[in-house]
């Protein structure tokens, strides 16, 4: 696997993965709230802002899933499918003139069986494929989210040959970096993501302070020795920014 700076220096791209970023999680009423630094949703605003590429993963649950403890589960109820709660949070939503960034929340369903709406009234919904998500992520600019009920976003079986298509439509895996950022590190949905990818073989880093973590410093320093051990990055959401030539809006003010 590359590094950031490798892959930049062969012209290759970098794509965001952004992670779990649903009011449940971010806000501070949210039901399964994980509490961050003051930084980490403005730098999740300026990472949707600058990131032309963008791929990642949402929960969306049925009120009967398994790991509520309503059901003789762990967790409260969350992430409910048509709730506030599950929504993403608008910087994650809103690009920089304000408007809705589209976006394609691809549905949990076995790999090559998921259907989207009808392109014209009366022809009926469509299979969903991975060069139709390749089209809309890398050729149109849209964020593709997969629809998930376990920690890793590959628990979306579609997830493996869209992303597979993806890397080899910006040029294989020298010329692709995936920059993973979102809720939450300390071995939950960040730390999935993240090593889901490079178990795959594809260059990938961990924006650490665009993160939040479950038991604080305590999950900081268990996501940083994972990722040591499964050869995933630690970096920061100034150095992928300036290494793009986009200084963070949030430093601005510190170098007038």
């Amino acid at each position: 696997m590359y590094s950031l700076k490798e892959v930049l220096a062969e012209g290759g791209v970098v794509i965001g993965v952004d992670v779990d970023t649903q009011n449940d999680f971010v806000k501070s009423d949210g039901s399964v709230y994980v509490q961050s630094g003051p930084d980490v949703v403005p730098y999740l605003r300026e990472l949707t802002r600058n990131l032309r590429k963008r791929i990642g993963c949402v929960e969306h649950h049925g009120p009967d899933g398994w790991e509520f403890e309503l059901n003789g589960g762990t967790t409260p109820i969350h992430c409910l499918k048509g709730t506030r709660g599950a929504m993403k949070i608008d910087e994650t939503m809103i690009d920089d003139q304000l408007r809705t960034i589209p976006t394609r929340f691809i549905p949990i369903s076995k790999e090559g069986q998921a259907m989207v709406g009808e392109l014209r009234r009366g022809e009926g919904p469509r299979l969903y494929t991975p060069d139709m998500f390749v089209e809309e992520v890398k050729g149109r600019g849209w964020a593709g989210i997969f629809e998930k009920e376990e920690c890793s976003l590959f628990s979306n079986e579609n997830a493996d040959p869209m992303i597979e298509a993806l890397v080899k439509a910006v040029g294989g895996i020298r010329k692709a970096y995936f920059a993973v950022y979102g809720y939450s590190t300390g071995g939950n949905s960040v730390d999935a993501a993240a090593h889901g990818l490079a178990d795959r073989g594809y260059s990938t880093g961990i924006v650490l302070n665009a993160t939040a973590a479950m038991n604080g410093e305590a999950g900081t320093d268990k996501t940083i020795a994972m990722a040591f051990d499964k050869d995933v990055e630690i970096i920061s959401a100034e150095e992928l920014l300036s290494a793009l030539g986009r200084l963070p809006h949030i430093l601005k003010p510190h170098l007038d």
